[in-house]
């Protein structure tokens, strides 16, 4: 599963979508922007 900021609006909705990762055998993926960040 790929999520983007924020991942969820409480941390009870983002706990209900890792256990479903979980139950899915899905790895969780947090998208963050690095566009602007210097190299």
């Amino acid at each position: 599963m790929f999520c983007e900021k924020p991942i969820a609006l409480s941390l009870a909705d983002c706990e209900d979508m890792i256990e479903a990762c979980r139950r899915a055998s899905v790895p969780p993926w947090k998208n963050v922007m690095r566009r602007y960040f210097q190299r």
